[in-house]
């Protein structure tokens, strides 16, 4: 009786998705067929499949229904559907205008469903709505003051950003994961991870992340975490079919802590390893699958401390670190980034090409992501 069981998990999720996919109906006649199936085969009865014909065409039947949930949960989770401009409108002017940080993120602590130890492999795949993807990581900062910047994706940094990169169209088809870093030395919770999303399900789930507001005193956060994420336990079709890295971006305003200890790619990761890895090694392993960039923001610590925040990022990730002064333009210079490394230059009027550094503005690119 498995595919009893499984046919019942999937109808049971299957109707809170069903609206959404056209398979209310389906759902609801597929789950009572095998209630009757299971009733009858407890009786010891078989009145369902007296006639062989009839028993081949439930069980086709009941396999397209199977199939319908399992593609509807996967579009939930892989990356389909496209941004509209018109749907993020309705929901802002619904969920987003107007509402404090504590409203915009409600999470008490790290739902399970965005803890990096219980992931296996988090996957950006084509689909039919997205047949040449581009993954898109976005990590920032959540400790102490830097929520800032989590709600700055909310309110208007992922509208801003897939707007431009539709416009613009440096990539094809993005698709994009936020992330949430904080301090692997003292906080509960110093990775959190979304799936990667084409549509208004990526600010649905960064607002379900936990912004924990904790670090340390000592001087730095944990961004490598998501660098030893991203290059081990991600996959995306960009780099299995077409040879094409995607992106990586990390954000915040205060040194990198130099690597993951072992125990912390334990307990944070669910990674087992025979040892720790230095903030060099994370880079490369994350550069394997994406270009990497880090974006230093002026939040309290960077305006005291910039030397000593840029020394520490430019030695595990050198001519690929941005001093961004006004956190409102993070959009605009994750596209700019985006643009140049795919070999296109910003375009001049929009003034987005005077956002980067010196170093990011040399051509040619051919270099890019060596380490």
């Amino acid at each position: 009786m498995a595919v009893l069981t499984d046919m019942d998990i999937a109808a049971n999720q299957g109707l809170a998705l069903g609206e959404r996919f056209g398979a209310t109906s389906r759902a609801q006649h597929a789950q009572s067929v095998f209630a009757q199936c299971e009733r009858n085969d407890v009786n010891g009865q078989d009145r369902l499949f007296e006639r062989r014909d009839h028993k081949l065409h439930l069980a086709s039947y009941l396999i397209k229904c199977k199939m319908t949930f399992i593609e509807s949960m996967r579009r939930l989770t892989m990356g389909h559907g496209n941004w509209s401009a018109r749907d993020w409108e309705a929901y802002a002017a619904r969920s987003v205008h107007g509402r404090s940080r504590s409203e915009l993120f409600g999470a008490r602590g790290m739902d399970a469903a965005y803890d990096p130890m219980r992931i296996g492999i988090r996957e950006s795949r084509d689909s039919a709505d997205n047949p040449d993807s581009t993954p898109i990581i976005i990590g920032v900062d959540v400790t102490g003051s830097m929520g800032m910047l989590a709600e700055e994706l909310v309110v208007r940094g992922l509208n801003e950003t897939f707007t431009m990169l539709m416009d613009r169209r440096p990539v094809s088809d993005p698709h994009v994961m936020a992330m949430a870093i904080g301090d692997a030395y003292c906080d509960r919770a110093p990775l959190q991870v979304t799936q990667f999303e084409a549509d208004l399900r990526i600010v649905e789930q960064l607002r379900q992340l936990w912004l924990e507001g904790g670090g340390g005193g000592n001087e730095g956060e944990s961004y490598c975490l998501a660098h030893v994420f991203a290059g081990l336990k991600t996959e995306h079709d960009a780099m299995e079919k077409r040879r094409r890295k995607g992106f990586l971006f990390t954000v915040g305003d205060e040194p990198v802590l130099d690597g993951v200890e072992r125990d912390q790619l334990a307990r944070v990761l669910g990674i087992d390893a025979q040892r720790g890895v230095s903030g060099r090694e994370a880079v490369k392993l994350a550069s394997a699958g994406y270009e990497v960039f880090h974006i230093i923001v002026d939040g309290s610590y960077a305006a005291r401390n910039m030397r000593k925040v840029r020394a520490s990022w430019e030695a595990i990730l050198p001519e690929r670190v941005i001093h961004l002064k006004d956190p409102a333009r993070l959009a605009e210079t994750i596209v700019a980034t985006i643009e140049f490394a795919s070999g296109r230059h910003a375009r001049a009027t929009s003034g987005l090409a005077s956002l980067l550094p010196e170093p990011l503005r040399r051509l040619p690119w051919a270099g890019l992501g060596r380490i």
